[in-house]
């Protein structure tokens, strides 16, 4: 995959069978994997921590991990997040668009495991 990066409009346009294989499990582990961190694993972080959070919006979560050092920043979450929506509604229109999500996809997937590693080693657990 990353002989493929960056990807470009004419590269995504002319890639091979294996290679599309190769991006579509991509996008649909980077969606899962940000799909649980927000619904799941943040949730149940502030539960173990005893944040009386449950009954609370998803911005006052963010703030909350974003305070414990769990999370970088709530804005760059909510551009992770917005990442893991262009695949999931499927708005980027034009190979060059969907060249651009998939690279900052790839690029952010680093972030994303050390967010993991941060709430394993949130105080308390």
């Amino acid at each position: 995959m990353d002989a493929l990066l960056p990807l470009d409009g004419q590269k995504l346009s002319s890639l091979a069978l294996e290679s599309i294989q190769e991006i579509d499990q991509l996008v649909l582990r980077y969606s899962k994997l940000q799909d649980s961190m927000g619904s799941k694993l943040f949730p149940a972080l502030l539960k173990i921590l005893m944040e009386p959070l449950e009954d609370s919006p998803m911005l006052d979560k963010l703030n909350k991990l974003e305070k414990l050092g769990v999370l970088p920043s709530v804005q760059r979450w909510q551009e992770l997040r917005e990442i893991r929506n262009k695949f999931a509604h499927d708005y980027p229109e034009g190979d060059e668009m969907k060249a651009a999500v998939l690279n900052a996809a790839c690029s952010s997937i680093e972030e994303l495991t050390e967010m993991l590693d941060r709430v394993g080693k949130a105080e308390g657990v």
